[in-house]
């Protein structure tokens, strides 16, 4: 018994194969023989001993391969009547051990044959590889076609083709000594001739018809196992069938092969006429275009189109004769015409309860959303108020309804009168963040002493114009006096500029922004300034300000003066 040796880990002294891929696959059908190759992938793998197996793992009817255990193998296609797509895989083993590794499954699609001629053609695959056509009857199995100088074919794209076999070369040269194989007997195609000495196994295939219809008998010879191609014969009004010897129908996707035992055998398939009717789909709305199908006397339809049309229902088919439906037997042309139930709909209305925006009617259909207008006014939230319990202007209509719009007017700034979405907003709607209520402060020198000064005995809030500037002053009942609790003189400045102030008591003031307080040297803080002095100056910049007294005890401004920074 042979010792397995079993490999884990793929170390570095070990060979490891990790993963199989195919190259060369084709990305079009093919009707002759394709060179693909296996790529592996692993760990040590140079001078390691590797085995190939390649396998068609669906289709195998279809397509075979030539040296399957190789490296490198040929995938020979088998066409059959129609386009078919085969599957195929390889997998890799390293030798004396269970390493292996497949690759994953790749399409190839097989082209489907071309018809080959009447009896007594030569015909075959128009591409190299095995061809499945027949060829005549007669001749020796086996015997070569002649090689070399042999007349050649220009292809409407300019390229050059094998007369003989249809195998394609860029150089006229190399078609003239095209080395193809083909047996004079099926008409297969090879490129070796030990591949063509084992074509030897042929099947007779006999396509007949009645007098009557003026088709001559056709006979081809296939090599047994490939599927035939019968002749493409038309006769108006009826539809070809084909009956086999056992007088069933014939599908020509099976392949026809000998018996064992048999060296050749002969096959018949006749054709059988049946009368054929019109049967046509119309949709009088427009909505699908019409269709026309050949049915067989005495079957029904089968496939009914599935047409569709946006706020309709296809509830059925109205027949051009009585008595007859798509379920029916046809024994007759017949047109059937579409029937469309249209989808409900509602009457969906928007009213303005205070008259501002004209009142607004849609038809909608069920299960659909109203389009909401787009209503506004200034100052105000918008909000809708329904007819029907549950129902929103973003639900799905399922009846008629009503929606009554209603306006809530906005918080709004005490001062100047702005509306905001929220409470917060308004509350920083001050001096402090540039309130529109007030008039930015240029440069000048305003006299706010509390004697006979501009905002003495003014009540809380008052606003006062300066120079045609306007200033706002939160005073107590001490007139201008500032206190920490007390008034407070609101202003903004437009520019950078510094600012001067006289305090007669010398206790001090706060200078403040929206952010916290403004000190000595621009520092948010909350030391006051000005202590224990007259005059005290502090460059600002363009900005909302307050200014207050710093302590309990009156701190009397007796002038501020704003001075550009030049």
């Amino acid at each position: 018994m042979q010792a397995v040796v079993q490999i884990s880990g793929g170390g570095d002294d070990y060979p490891e194969i990790t993963g199989v891929k195919i190259s060369g696959i084709p990305e079009s059908a093919v009707s002759e023989p394709v060179e693909l190759k296996a790529d592996v992938n692993g760990n040590n793998l140079e001078g390691a001993g590797i085995e190939y197996s390649w396998e068609v793992t669906e289709g195998s009817g279809y397509a075979s391969f030539e040296n399957s255990d190789s490296e490198s193998s040929k995938l020979v296609p088998n066409c059959a009547a129609e386009e078919k797509e085969v599957k195929i895989k390889v997998t890799a083993n390293l030798k004396g051990t269970e390493n292996k590794k497949s690759s994953e499954e790749y399409s190839v699609k097989i082209a489907a044959k071309k018809e080959s001629g009447e009896s007594g053609s030569t015909g075959g695959s128009s591409e190299g590889g095995s061809g499945s056509e027949g060829g005549s009857t007669g001749g020796s199995d086996g015997d070569t076609t002649e090689k070399g100088s042999v007349s050649v074919t220009v292809n409407v794209d300019g390229s050059i083709s094998c007369a003989k076999c249809g195998k394609t070369y860029y150089f006229k040269s190399q078609a003239e000594n095209c080395g193809h194989y083909k047996c004079k007997t099926c008409g297969s195609v090879y490129y070796s001739e030990s591949e063509l000495n084992a074509c030897a196994s042929h099947v007779t295939v006999i396509f007949k018809d009645s007098d009557e219809n003026g088709n001559e008998t056709v006979t081809k010879v296939i090599k047994s196992g490939n599927t035939v191609v019968p002749p493409s014969w038309e006769k108006e009004n009826f539809a070809l069938i084909w009956i086999d010897e056992n007088g069933n129908e014939a599908d020509f996707d099976d392949s026809i092969s000998l018996s064992d035992g048999e060296t050749e055998k002969t096959v018949t398939f006749t054709a059988k006429w049946s009368t054929t009717y019109t049967v046509t789909f119309k949709d009088e709305s427009g909505a699908n275009a019409d269709v026309t199908v050949d049915v067989i006397s005495g079957e029904v339809v089968g496939n009914v189109p599935a047409w569709t049309r946006e706020h309709f229902t296809l509830s059925g088919w109205t027949s051009s004769v009585d008595g007859v439906s798509v379920d029916s037997a046809v024994t007759s042309d017949v047109t059937f015409t579409a029937s469309w139930t249209e989808d409900a709909k509602y009457t969906v209305k928007f009213v303005d309860s205070e008259g501002g925006n004209a009142e607004e009617t849609q038809t909608v259909y069920e299960g659909e959303k109203a389009n909401v207008p787009e209503w506004t006014k200034d100052g105000y939230a918008l909000s809708w108020t329904s007819s029907v319990d549950g129902m929103t202007t973003d639900s799905a209509i399922t009846g008629d309804v009503t929606f009554t719009a209603n306006w809530k007017e906005l918080p709004k700034c005490s001062n100047c009168g702005t509306h905001y979405d929220t409470e917060e907003d308004v509350e920083k709607c001050s001096v402090k963040n540039g309130c529109k209520g007030f008039v930015a402060v240029n440069a000048g020198e305003y006299n706010l002493s509390s004697k006979g000064g501009v905002f003495a005995k003014q009540d809380a809030g008052a606003t006062q114009t300066v120079s045609g500037i306007t200033v706002t002053c939160k005073i107590d009942s001490a007139g201008a006096n500032l206190k920490t609790n007390g008034g407070e003189v609101s202003f903004a400045i437009a520019s950078a500029m510094t600012l001067k102030f006289t305090d007669s008591n010398k206790k001090g003031v706060i200078i403040s922004t929206s952010d916290g307080y403004v000190g000595a040297e621009g520092k948010t803080t909350s030391e006051k300034l000005g202590a224990d002095e007259a005059e005290v100056s502090v460059t600002l910049g363009a900005g909302s300000y307050s200014i207050a007294g710093a302590t309990s005890s009156s701190a009397k401004i007796a002038t501020l003066t704003f001075a550009a920074i030049e």
